[in-house]
């Protein structure tokens, strides 16, 4: 009797407000991931140790998530996508070189290195 009383007493959330903590609860609260601007475009190209000549690019932006393309069919071992998170990227460890890391420097340029040590930099030619 005593669960009845307390049910007829205060209502039972609805299955939306529920949903909605639930939700909140398992990202945080955070509605977006912050990340810096990058620019999208077919006029990208990586020079440096890493990919050991100019290998041009192109860069689809959604979000925080980048696709890169190439469109020469040379990937030289770089990486074919990545997350943006604040102003860096992690590079997806999916083609040759692994553990590449960069750094934004403003919406058309990023520099970094890779697992092996080797140095990068990605820019909008």
């Amino acid at each position: 009797m005593r669960l009845f009383n307390c049910l007829q007493q205060e209502p039972l959330p609805s299955l939306g407000a529920l949903l909605t903590l639930a939700c909140v609860a398992c990202d945080g609260g955070n509605d977006t991931a912050a990340c810096a601007a990058m620019s999208s475009g077919e006029d990208w190209a990586w020079s440096g140790e890493c990919p050991q000549m100019s290998t041009p690019c192109e860069i689809i932006v959604s979000g925080c998530d980048l696709t890169i393309a190439y469109s020469s069919g040379m990937t030289m071992g770089m990486p074919y996508g990545g997350v943006i998170e604040d102003d860096s990227i992690t590079f997806f460890d999916d083609n040759n070189l692994e553990g590449c890391v960069g750094t934004l420097s403003d919406a058309d340029n990023a520099s970094g290195a890779c697992g092996d040590g080797c140095t990068f930099a990605l820019t909008r030619e």
